[in-house]
């Protein structure tokens, strides 16, 4: 009897200790996951006089953090006064009436993120030096989680008065905000400016070519887009893939013709009709597409323009300094460099002479025996570059004959 007695109290025990080991397993998760911020932000206080003070602080949600819909929810193609973008101007510059005249040509809206200062300086000391008289431009950008970065942001903008820090929060999935908001700002700011241009921080603009085509006689339609563009694109279904799209935000097969957002052009009153328009659009979360479903309600239409590439042409230095490229992408700070600092008259004169133009023309190292075609139309070829421009300095160029295989040009 006292064996078994002796067994049950060992067992209670037993039984006690682990209640007490679990309970404080339970009691310190609970702390930790509960009582404290999953997330914490950290704050530095920069004023001038002052120690630098480091405080935690767990963020606070706003209207602006996240805009897409629940997955429940299904998309109109039409609302009233749904879409919201009127958000506060953090930081704003006057470059629309700071040394520029009446008649300016063109406004550059610069899409950048924070943390990309390295690839900014490099814009500004290559095609973005080109920005004067009847061009200009300003760096765009959201609100950070981070605040450090907003200080950054704000700071740069002492040094180049070049910066438009809009208040919402800055990711890939408000870049519709970003776009409309920046628009918004374009309208009520730059409206004498007669054209305005969308484009990304790694991207190469020929601003030169630019400027020649829209200033050229003929030149552009007031209800176009121009740009890259593309007709038929299809939705992209799959969950994991960047551009995913459920039916719920967009129940039809193919979207309507639109413009890459890498970099398109338009006229500021097309994007007046865009900006007054868009609060009855409901939001959709890639920037091109939206744009593009405002386009087709306004019944306004694309143009695709050859020497406007939303991927990264074979990098040939002198290529990208020709008016045969206005803008590629996916160009690096050191890409930019060197393109800027390649003395180009001779090779561009020579390729001029023998009759080069954009239709079919492909630059190539001569390591290789053929290149990756991405896109090819009629009177355009994209070709994706396979080694960076530093690689090599002068590849040969060439060119398509009529048996489809790459010559030298002029052979």
């Amino acid at each position: 009897m006292i064996t078994i007695w002796r067994r049950k109290c060992l067992r209670v025990l037993i039984f006690a200790i682990c209640v007490v080991v679990i309970w404080n397993f339970v009691s310190v998760y609970w702390i930790m996951e509960v009582r404290l911020p999953t997330q914490i932000q950290v704050v530095i206080a920069k004023k001038e006089g002052e120690v630098i003070l480091v405080g935690r602080k767990q963020p606070k949600q706003t209207a602006a953090a996240t805009t897409i819909m629940p997955s429940d929810a299904t998309r109109p193609k039409i609302c009233e006064n749904c879409f919201h973008t009127k958000f506060r101007y953090i930081v704003e510059s006057d470059v629309c009436t700071r040394n520029i005249s009446q008649n300016a040509s063109i406004l550059l809206l610069v899409f950048s993120k924070h943390e990309n200062r390295n690839q900014r300086n490099a814009l500004r000391r290559t095609w973005l030096s080109q920005a004067k008289g009847n061009v200009t431009y300003t760096f765009v950008f959201g609100k950070s989680t981070m605040e450090e970065l907003n200080y950054n942001v704000a700071d740069e903008q002492k040094i180049h008065s070049d910066i438009l820090l809009i208040d919402f929060i800055e990711s890939y999935r408000n870049l519709t905000l970003k776009t409309i908001s920046a628009f918004r700002w374009a309208v009520q700011n730059c409206g004498h400016v007669n054209y305005v241009m969308k484009v990304d921080d790694d991207m190469w603009v020929n601003l030169e070519a630019l400027q020649e085509m829209v200033t050229s006689p003929l030149g552009l339609s007031t209800n176009k887009l121009f740009g890259s563009c593309s007709m038929n694109a299809r939705p992209f279904r799959d969950p994991t893939h960047k551009y995913y799209v459920p039916f719920s935000m967009y129940n039809e097969s193919i979207y309507p013709p639109y413009c890459s957002g890498t970099g398109y052009l338009t006229n500021m009153a097309l994007i007046k009709e865009v900006v007054n328009l868009s609060p009855n659009i409901p939001f959709f979360p890639l920037e091109d597409i939206y744009i593009a479903l405002c386009l087709q309600h306004l019944g306004y239409k694309i143009h695709n323009i050859g020497e406007f590439h939303a991927y990264k042409v074979y990098p040939h230095p002198c290529l990208y300094r020709s008016h045969i490229v206005i803008t590629s992408h996916g160009v690096t700070a050191n890409e930019l460099k060197m393109i800027w600092k390649a003395n180009c008259k001779a090779q561009i004169r020579a390729w001029m002479g023998k009759g080069v133009r954009s239709g079919g023309l492909v630059p190539m190292n001569s390591h290789y025996d053929k290149v990756e075609v991405i896109q090819e139309s009629r009177g355009k070829r994209i070709v994706r570059g396979k080694k960076s421009i530093n690689s090599f300095k002068n590849p040969p160029l060439l060119k398509l004959n009529k048996y489809g295989r790459h010559v030298p040009v002029g052979g």
